[in-house]
């Protein structure tokens, strides 16, 4: 008998025999283009792996189901003869592999015949268990990052993918234990290098490689951080009374815009994912900018901390006031805002699929990156709720939307859908206030599009 263990589009697992008695797995995933076959005897080797694209037959001869490759190579598996039709069918409908003319059954050998094979097949197994002591470990110890195996399977996998040629390097171990390697390399495609996470583990009795996602190799420039640095404290110096005077600096000195353009400069860094080894330094970052935005939201308040603000109308009104009369740097804050977070947050779900498990998988950490996200969501919500504020002109509005559109990608990666879906209705909700509005209503439901349905 057979049993369907997953049959969907993209995978098909089935076993082949009965119950405890089963002879063999196999295992097929488009997603990957890899097929897996499995017996449960150690000799011939328990696990065959291949491309799809490689199996050029599967057929049903009796009482075996024989996979034929490409290159001519055939794999046999044994099982009852309807067991082993049904499977062949299911399998070759899956690979989309047209079934081999049947293999003719064997006929009864003569007794003096099957004496000679008995004794041929005891010199075989002779030499077979020669063999396994150097062979066998290849299938009963999980390959390594840098295993041949491994990298074999990484670059199939990485090619199918790939514009063009790809070349591998670097294959470092992130951390390993009795049932997963936790690996890295570097992929060259078109001049161009980026790092990847992958998997080498266990899964039932096979060794799967399987791809975790691109990690980090942007890095932050220590010099550049330097400046922001120098940047934010004379910023600051000269900011200190504002929240009473109702006086910030303003970037029409072209000293104060210098500081700025220091500090809220983040174009170009979504090109590229941010190394994990920079999310602290990025989250300082945003923690000063996060600070210079806020000397002009609380300019005049006589309140110096956004969380002390009172929640009453009169303080609102002031605040809506102040962004429209510094809408200019206020609005460089917004960009700033929403464009780092996206950058963090993008770093950490890299960092998650390859970093070391005793610090990603630490509650610090998690609450670290549901803080990021939760602050990101937020901040485009303020984001579209800004721009229906009375004296704010249509092209600040729209740089605004520029921005926001430039980030999607990575917002639709890094959000859950129920951040997705508020931040989309809050978004819809100013629909009404452009009712009349020939540019900035169709460049909100644009950009509303672009953050998914």
């Amino acid at each position: 008998m057979i049993e369907i263990l997953k049959d969907t589009e993209q995978r098909l697992v089935l076993t082949l025999g009965p119950g405890a008695k089963r002879r063999a797995r196999f295992l097929l995933d488009k997603e990957s283009g890899r097929a897996w076959f499995e017996r449960k005897s150690l000799l011939p080797p328990r696990s065959v792996q291949m491309a799809l694209s490689d199996i050029a037959a599967i057929q049903a001869a009796g009482h075996r189901l024989i996979i034929v490759q490409k290159s001519g190579v055939r794999h046999v598996f044994a099982g009852d003869a309807t067991s082993v039709r049904e499977a062949a069918t299911r399998l070759g409908a899956f690979a989309g592999a047209g079934e081999a003319p049947s293999a003719p059954l064997p006929r009864p050998a003569t007794p003096w015949l099957r004496r000679a094979v008995q004794a041929g097949v005891g010199v075989v197994v002779l030499a077979l268990l020669a063999i396994a002591g150097f062979k066998i470990p290849d299938f009963v110890i999980l390959p390594a990052c840098d295993a041949q195996r491994s990298r074999d399977t990484l670059h199939d996998l990485l090619q199918s993918k790939a514009s063009g040629p790809i070349t591998l390097g670097d294959f470092s171990t992130i951390s390993h234990d009795q049932r997963e390697y936790r690996c890295s390399a570097e992929i060259a495609v078109n001049g161009d290098r980026a790092r990847v996470g992958y998997r080498s583990y266990w899964d039932g009795w096979s060794a799967i490689v399987r791809v975790t996602g691109a990690l980090g190799m942007a890095r932050l420039d220590p010099t550049r951080m330097h400046e922001i640095d120098e940047a934010y404290d004379a910023f600051m110096t000269r900011a200190t009374d504002a929240y009473q005077s109702g006086e910030p600096p303003r970037q029409s000195e072209p000293i104060i815009n210098t500081e700025l353009t220091t500090i809220f400069d983040v174009l170009g860094l979504t090109q590229k994912t941010l190394a994990g080894a920079d999310i602290d330094e990025a989250i300082r970052w945003f923690n000063s900018g996060d600070t210079v935005g806020a000397v002009y939201l609380l300019a005049g308040t006589g309140v110096n901390d956004v969380a002390q603000l009172p929640p009453d109308d009169a303080m609102q009104n002031k605040l809506r006031g102040n962004v429209v009369k510094f809408s200019d740097e206020f609005g460089r804050y917004l960009d700033f805002q929403v464009t780092l977070l996206a950058v963090i947050a993008d770093a950490q779900a890299s960092y998650a699929s390859g970093g070391p498990p005793e610090e990603i998988d630490s509650a610090e950490y998690r609450r670290k990156a549901s803080d990021i996200r939760a602050l990101l969501a937020q901040a485009l919500k303020t984001d579209f709720i800004s721009l229906v504020y009375d004296g704010l002109s249509d092209n600040w509005r729209l740089k605004r939307l520029d921005a926001i559109a430039r980030i999607t990608p990575i917002v639709t990666r890094v959000l859950a859908r129920e951040d997705l879906a508020a931040i989309r209705d809050q978004a819809n909700l100013t629909l009404p206030y452009f009712s009349s509005d020939t540019t900035v209503r169709p460049r909100v439901s644009e950009v509303t599009g672009m953050l998914g349905k």
